[in-house]
């Protein structure tokens, strides 16, 4: 799988996948460090080492058939796209190949979204980026730290530049954003899905497909939904459903990996015995196209 048609670039790389953060041992792993912790988890696991370079920590690694670059900017987060522009060019990549991974205060903690483009959502380190590469075009990996809970006296600002709560699972929700970085990575670049997020619920998807968009219109996620376990629907939106449901499956805690949660959700469809996610897709679906 290629991010990019070779005729179109001359990249040497598939993709870059640069996590946000701070320099400096105090913020290492506080809540807006949360894309640097998942840059050393990617590099981890594909025996990536990093150097100095772009102004920042660079590794380049291979996972599976994907030639990645791992960007650690210590510009410090206001001004990563001071490094994650020049390193895009460096590598001849369309913006569409760099996937950011970065903190969101406006996602409950633990909470993953995935997408291709859109807003930026007031995220100083992401405005930067789309101002440095001209375009919001990019990938994104949210990673959900919420906000000051009730009775919490911090600005947000400072809320950010804390560590997690020791209650936090926090090496369980670097997996799963590394899991989600991958999982993006791959995706677009098989071209059969540009767009989508992951959410607990599975819910609120938007997925660009050969066939259309499925996700946008709550009508047509139920329609469709409906198709695909009566046996109806196949092709693109049902494989786009089976991604929707396995990301469900997985972010609630039903599955060790995406692919094993996506195998759940066809096993569900295959037997005609949809499981309680699935179920609950319908139910949901369905109140919110005013069905229910």
């Amino acid at each position: 799988m290629r991010l990019l048609r070779r005729g179109e670039s001359a990249s040497t790389l598939d993709a870059l996948v640069a996590g946000l953060g701070n320099p400096g041992r105090e913020y290492e792993r506080t809540r807006h460090n949360v894309g640097w912790l998942v840059v050393d988890e990617l590099a981890r696991r594909h025996g990536g080492s990093f150097r100095s370079k772009f102004s920042g920590r660079l590794a380049e690694v291979r996972a599976a058939d994907l030639r990645l670059a791992l960007l650690k900017p210590e510009t410090y987060m206001n001004d990563s796209g001071r490094s994650l522009a020049p390193a895009v060019r460096f590598f001849k990549l369309n913006p569409a190949a760099l996937v950011v991974v970065h903190d969101d205060v406006d996602l409950e903690e633990v909470r993953l979204q995935v997408r291709l483009g859109g807003g930026l959502a007031g995220h100083n380190g992401l405005r930067s980026i789309a101002a440095q590469l001209g375009t919001p075009d990019f990938g994104r990996v949210r990673v959900g730290v919420g906000r000051p809970g009730r009775g919490d006296p911090r600005p947000v600002a400072d809320y950010v530049l804390s560590p997690f709560a020791p209650e936090t699972d926090l090496d369980a929700l670097v997996t799963r954003a590394a899991d989600a970085a991958e999982t993006l990575v791959a995706e677009v670049g098989d071209g059969s899905i540009t767009e989508y997020e992951i959410t607990p619920e599975g819910l609120g998807l938007s997925r660009h497909t050969p066939d259309g968009l499925l996700g946008g219109d709550a009508h047509l996620n139920a329609r469709v939904l409906r198709g695909v376990l009566s046996g109806e629907e196949r092709g693109a939106a049902r494989d786009v459903v089976l991604a929707n449901a396995g990301a469900a499956i997985y972010v609630s805690g039903g599955s060790e990996s995406l692919e094993s949660g996506v195998r759940l959700a066809e096993e569900s469809i295959e037997t005609g015995a949809a499981g309680q996610v699935l179920e609950d897709f319908v139910k949901t679906t369905r109140r919110l196209s005013g069905e229910a």
